[in-house]
């Protein structure tokens, strides 16, 4: 498994991980309820954080994390043409409209 994401604000890691999801990929919530077992001093090893099973979800949680924190601070993303089919997609989708093609 495969570490991507980590934050002590569990409504942070739950977003994310609802990110990672809706873009069909597989995810691990750890460390869900530890921080309310530790001590007041944080302890980052064990905040919740979310993993992925390889390298390519990896890799595509890193682009989907990028595109999400971009639009929240006001970018828009750019539109992409299917690499399988040729259609065009708007840049919030991450798969093609009309072959459901993962986004590249």
């Amino acid at each position: 498994m495969i570490e991507v994401y980590r934050d002590l604000d569990f409504t942070k890691v739950g977003l994310y991980q609802g990110l990672l999801e809706s873009a069909g990929i597989q995810t691990v919530l750890r460390n869900r309820n530890s921080v309310s077992m530790t001590t007041s001093i944080p302890i980052p090893t064990m905040y919740p954080n979310i993993c992925v099973y390889t390298e390519e979800d990896a890799m595509m949680a890193k682009e989907i994390f990028e595109a999400y924190e971009s639009g929240v601070q006001g970018q828009t993303t750019v539109d992409w043409v299917c690499q399988k089919c040729g259609e065009k997609n708007e840049g919030n989708f991450s798969e093609c409209w009309f072959c459901q093609t993962r986004a590249p």
